[in-house]
């Protein structure tokens, strides 16, 4: 017996894409959970993009080469879960260069140290 709300299909986010969300608005999000976790979790880890650009190491900067309309930043310092009901649709994929330095910068955000 299913326990799902009948409804449209729930998306099916990769890591490394960037889907519009409904957030606090409408608003790009990276995603950073890994592939499996997306096909069985309800919710889906994400980094918020936002314009206001803050030159931390946990801002990784974003621009139209990834997807969007204006340059901006992924913050890792506000990584969330959000249902994947609110994922809006697909408008980008991060290129494993932006990827690595997602994970630089969740490594800060984190406080984590390798050596």
């Amino acid at each position: 017996m299913s326990h799902r709300i009948p409804g449209p299909p729930l998306q099916q986010p990769k890591r490394g894409e960037i889907w519009l969300a409904a957030l606090d608005k409408r608003r790009p999000v990276v995603v950073m959970h890994r592939d499996f976790a997306g096909r069985s979790l309800q919710s889906v880890l994400v980094a918020p993009v936002t314009t206001t650009v803050r030159d931390i190491p946990t801002a990784v900067r974003m621009e139209a080469t990834d997807g969007l309309d204006r340059d901006c930043v992924a913050s890792l310092d506000n990584l969330t879960l959000v249902m994947r009901t609110r994922l809006i649709r697909k408008i980008g994929q991060a290129t494993p260069a932006r990827m690595d330095a997602f994970c630089r910068a969740l490594a800060v955000a984190l406080a984590c140290r390798f050596e």
